[in-house]
């Protein structure tokens, strides 16, 4: 699978100036628990897991922080052998207030605006996988691959991406949203940033 852009260049220069260095994180209180074979120490600093979305967008502050810290780094290494790592890496260290950026609530897909990806997962809420948007109907690993049919709700979208696309299952549907993003290129078309104000980086709430 891969995913797609959903704005131009200069549209995601547009919304990405209104996150005024915060970064965009899913991030929810892991309760899913794995028991492991080894028996794994506290976490550094006695810090709270979270767990979120893989695909992040995150300030260069705060990546740049990340490389220079040492709990960071700690915690990078404490992650081995735990289940999903990259789950839990971006979505712990976005909850700390000393991260440049840092979230001070919790949110799940629904507003999370960096991607548009639909989930069906069993035992997650219906109102946070919203797997009745996936018109395709088709999923791989829980996730929908989205086809032709899913066009008109990407487009209307206010998302940056959409994750995801499968070239084995339908090309059309990425041929014509290619040409579909070409078309936003050549033209002027100015977005309205008002439609951003739902997403939580953006919201005055953090």
């Amino acid at each position: 699978g891969t995913e797609l852009p959903l704005k131009t260049n200069v549209e995601l220069i547009q919304v990405l100036q209104l996150l005024n260095d915060k970064n965009d994180v899913t991030a929810r209180r892991n309760e899913n628990l794995y028991r492991h074979a080894m028996k794994k120490t506290k976490p550094p600093g006695n810090i709270t897991i979270y767990k979120g979305e893989f695909h992040v967008t995150l300030s260069r502050k705060f990546v740049e922080y990340c490389y220079k810290s040492k709990l960071a780094n700690d915690f990078y290494y404490w992650l081995n052998g735990t289940a999903v790592p990259d789950e839990h890496y971006y979505p712990t260290l976005n909850r700390l207030p000393q991260f440049p950026g840092h979230a001070s609530i919790h949110y799940e897909g629904t507003r999370f605006m960096s991607r548009f990806k639909i989930w069906r997962l069993k035992g997650l809420k219906a109102q946070n996988q919203r797997s009745d948007l996936c018109r395709s109907d088709i999923f791989i690993r829980a996730i929908c691959q989205f086809d032709w049919h899913d066009l008109p709700t990407l487009t209307k979208s206010n998302y940056l991406f959409a994750n995801k696309f499968n070239q084995k299952l339908d090309m059309l549907g990425i041929s014509c949203l290619e040409q579909w993003h070409q078309a936003k290129s050549m033209t002027s078309v100015k977005i309205d940033l008002n439609d951003f104000n739902k997403f939580p980086p953006i919201k005055k709430e953090i």
